[in-house]
């Protein structure tokens, strides 16, 4: 199932607690520093884009669909002026596909205007059907013409010397909840076997580790993957995998486990309105947040998160604690993640581009020359420690 890219060259205890203890202890054979060890790289740097929902004639929610393609435009345009590698859409890229192909068309006809390589996992509201055939009839011309020779709708390739990507399907038609077959997590054992000693990120809509609140009960349990720990394990289990990225749940989050950093990617069209950078050097990733420019949308999907069931559900009291936690902390939004010693998320202050002002850290910005530097570890970042998991945003209000 991997490829070889062609002409590519450019660079109470939740459920959670409970089975990230038992991946714990079945990694416990590979010491950190094994597992920080890196081999060589070209620096490297990327987006992560998750739900844009791209649709028309669709009544809003907390999601502003009616703003969608705006939004995707303004995210364009801000990517295009920083120089980045690649690109990657962790799902739910369109709303009703059965409905209306003119979604996925317009989609496409935006994705020209980017200037730089971009990939795709699907999520739930980009299909019709749970079935492999069926995603690779409505996908699979898509992903031949970025040079994979799939069968199944989910990929991996080497973007570089020592680089190595993988893109896992996570989607299950009409469902919130994700899932991963049993092919496909044989798939992944054997791809990452394949690619030992390669510095490995893996893409998916849903997240394998699910930032608080989507880790405890009902209804934000609904949304995570039905086996994730058994695709953690496998994660856990190879000494190359650095960073796993998701979508599908609106909240900017960085978790650690097993040495694996993991990082929740906020919704394009859902209040905080944004997405991230990522920029991957031999010693470490400068993980970044860029918010849509269009200030006075973002305040309204603002109001419509804050008065939709999800707050409600997290707070009754005050549910401007989920806003809270859909923002993140400034660890969250904008940090440096270490590949070595004990990994822990540093404050990072990057320049910001268009629309970002309002969100930068209010000491300003770093030196243009260094894209940002490290700051003193603040008490935003301080952890919560259980088992070899670990949490930097904010908890679960009581």
């Amino acid at each position: 199932m991997q490829t070889e890219r062609k002409g590519y060259s450019k660079i109470a205890i939740s459920r959670r607690d409970f089975l990230g203890s038992m991946i714990a202890a079945a990694t416990l054979g590979f010491p950190q520093q094994a597992r920080a060890a890196l081999t060589a790289i070209k620096p490297f740097s990327f987006a992560v884009i998750s739900d844009v929902h791209l649709t028309h004639g669709v009544d809003d929610t907390y999601y502003l669909y009616n703003e969608s393609q705006l939004f995707l435009q303004d995210a364009v345009k801000t990517i295009n002026s920083l120089n980045l590698d690649f690109v990657v859409f962790v799902g739910d890229m369109i709303e009703s596909p059965g409905k209306d192909e003119a979604n996925w068309n317009l989609f496409i006809d935006i994705m020209q205007t980017l200037n730089c390589r971009w990939d795709f996992v699907l999520g739930e509201c980009d299909i019709t059907s749970s079935s492999e055939q069926e995603k690779m009839r409505m996908f699979g011309p898509d992903w031949k013409g970025r040079d994979f020779d799939i069968t199944a709708p989910y990929w991996s390739y080497n973007l570089a010397d020592n680089v190595h990507l993988i893109g896992l399907d996570t989607s299950k038609y009409n469902s919130k909840s994700g899932f991963v077959s049993d092919e496909q997590l044989q798939w992944l054992k054997k791809d990452l076997a394949t690619h030992a000693s390669q510095f490995t990120i893996v893409f998916s809509h849903h997240p394998t580790l699910p930032p608080s609140p989507y880790d405890g009960g009902p209804p934000f349990s609904d949304y995570d993957i039905t086996n994730g720990a058994s695709v953690r394990e496998i994660l856990a289990g190879s000494s190359d995998v650095k960073l796993v990225i998701s979508g599908h749940v609106p909240v900017n989050a960085i978790q650690k486990e097993s040495s694996i950093f993991y990082a929740s990617c906020p919704s394009l069209i859902a209040y905080p309105c944004a997405f991230k950078v990522f920029r991957v050097t031999n010693n470490e990733i400068r993980m970044e947040t860029h918010h849509i420019s269009y200030k006075a949308l973002v305040k309204k999907a603002e109001k419509a998160l804050l008065e939709s069931s999800f707050a409600y559900s997290y707070h009754k009291k005050n549910p401007h604690d989920f806003i809270k936690l859909c923002e993140g902390t400034p660890i969250d939004k904008d940090s440096v993640l270490p590949l070595y010693g004990g990994m822990t998320p540093q404050p990072y202050r990057p320049h910001k581009g268009r629309g970002d002002k309002k969100h930068s850290n209010k000491s300003g910005a770093a030196d243009s020359s260094s894209g940002g530097q490290p700051e003193a570890q603040s008490t935003d970042s301080k952890k919560v420690e259980k088992s070899k998991k670990t949490w930097y945003g904010t908890k679960k209000k009581n």
